[in-house]
C-alpha cells in the first residue's frame, strides 16, 4: 500500500525505474468541510453589522485538496443543535469519511459541535488553539469521524496543521507525522507564557554576516489571518518563558504545509 495520499513525481519515477506497471494505493479520503456560526457569510452576500466572511472553510478546502483528499464543501452551519444534526446527516448520506468543522468546538455556550453526545473536546497546552474536538458517528459499516477546529482563523490554521492533518493522513492510510520543526536563531529577544507552546508567526531575515534568523511579527492576534500570509514560519515559542536573540528556536516552515 502507498503511504501517502497521492503519488508524486518521485514515486511515479521510482515505480517506472523498477519496472512496475501497476501500484496499489488507497482510495482518496472523503472529507466534508463546514464552518459554524450565525455571524458567518460567504461573499458576495451582504454582511450584518456583526457579521464576517468565512475565510476558514475556503482555506481548509484548498489545504485538503493540496494534500490529496477528496474535499467536499458543506457550507456554513448555524449555531444550533438541529442544524448541526442535519449537517452530520448530510455528511453520512454522502458517504464521507471525515467531517472537518471550523468553529463551535470550544467551551462556550454556543459551541454546538463540542456539546454533541458523540464528541469529545481535548484541551491542549498550545496557543493559539488551546484544544481540538474529536468524535465518531454511526456504526462500523458507515462510520463518520469528526474533527472540530477552533473558529478563530489562526487558531484553526495551527490546529489543522499540527493535529488535524496528521490525523487525516492516518485515516487516509498514510503516516501521521507532525510537521517538521527546524532550529533557527532568533533575531530578537522573545518572551512568552511559561509552560505552554505558543505558535507565533515570523519572518526570515539575514544578519550582517549572512546568517539566517527568524523574527516574530509584531501583530499576533488569533483572528488575524493576514499574519499567516505575511509569515514565513510558525515559531514554536515555549515552554520556557524567555528566549534570547541569537538563541536557536524551533520553527515550522509554512512552505512545507499543504496550501
Amino acid at each position: 500500500m502507498a503511504t501517502s495520499t497521492t503519488l508524486g513525481a518521485a514515486e511515479i519515477g521510482l515505480a517506472t525505474a523498477v519496472g512496475a506497471t501497476e501500484v496499489q494505493v488507497y482510495r482518496r479520503l472523503r472529507v466534508g468541510l463546514a464552518s459554524t456560526g450565525d455571524e458567518l457569510a460567504d461573499p458576495p452576500t451582504a454582511l450584518s453589522s456583526s457579521g464576517s466572511y468565512d475565510g476558514n472553510r475556503p482555506l481548509l478546502v484548498r489545504a485538503c485538496r493540496a494534500a490529496g483528499f477528496d474535499a467536499n464543501d458543506l457550507g456554513i452551519c448555524p449555531d444550533n443543535a438541529a442544524d448541526f444534526t442535519r449537517l452530520v446527516d448530510r455528511a453520512r448520506e454522502a458517504s464521507l469519511d471525515v467531517l472537518l468543522i471550523s468553529g463551535g468546538s470550544a467551551l462556550g455556550d454556543a459551541d454546538v459541535v463540542r456539546k454533541a453526545e458523540a464528541v469529545r473536546f481535548v484541551p491542549l497546552n498550545i496557543s493559539p488553539g488551546r484544544g481540538i474536538t474529536f468524535g465518531n458517528f454511526g456504526g462500523d459499516a458507515a462510520r463518520l469521524a469528526l474533527i472540530g477546529l477552533p473558529g478563530n482563523a489562526v487558531s484553526s490554521f495551527v490546529m489543522f496543521h499540527l493535529i488535524a492533518m496528521p490525523a487525516l493522513r492516518h485515516l487516509a492510510g498514510g503516516v501521521a507525522r507532525v510537521p517538521i520543526h527546524l532550529p533557527v536563531p532568533l533575531a530578537a529577544d522573545l518572551t512568552c507564557k511559561p509552560g505552554r507552546v505558543e505558535y507565533r508567526r515570523g519572518r526570515y531575515e539575514y544578519d550582517a554576516s549572512g546568517r539566517l534568523l527568524v523574527r516574530p511579527l509584531e501583530q499576533q492576534g488569533a483572528a488575524m489571518l493576514r499574519t499567516i500570509v505575511e509569515a514565513d514560519v510558525l515559531i514554536a515559542a515555549g515552554p520556557e518563558p524567555r528566549y534570547s536573540a541569537g538563541e536557536p528556536i524551533l520553527v515550522v516552515p509554512l512552505g512545507v504545509l499543504p496550501h
